[in-house]
């Protein structure tokens, strides 16, 4: 068996209508006899990244919404008075 190179790992934030567009491109890619799984899809997204024009890298990079980091705050449940 080949030694596999080293991964890079990490976790990010994203919104949720996210996953459906990653499944959306993941099939766009089947219909062109590309089966990509998720961390393909993002990686295609990055070279595609560095290979834009710097107007079209800087249209693209104002065009994405900034999300705040980490988990969504808890909600607060209003009490209820036991009726008297």
């Amino acid at each position: 068996m080949p030694k596999r190179d080293g991964v890079f790992r990490s976790t990010y934030s994203l919104p949720p209508d996210i996953g459906e567009r990653i499944d959306g491109l993941r099939k766009r890619a089947a219909r062109h006899d590309a089966l990509l799984n998720n961390s393909e899809i993002i990686r295609a997204g990055i070279a595609a990244l560095e290979e834009a024009t710097d107007s079209h890298f800087k249209q693209l990079a104002k065009s994405v919404v900034r999300l705040t980091p980490g988990p969504a705050p808890k909600r607060r449940t209003a009490m209820r008075k036991s009726g008297s």
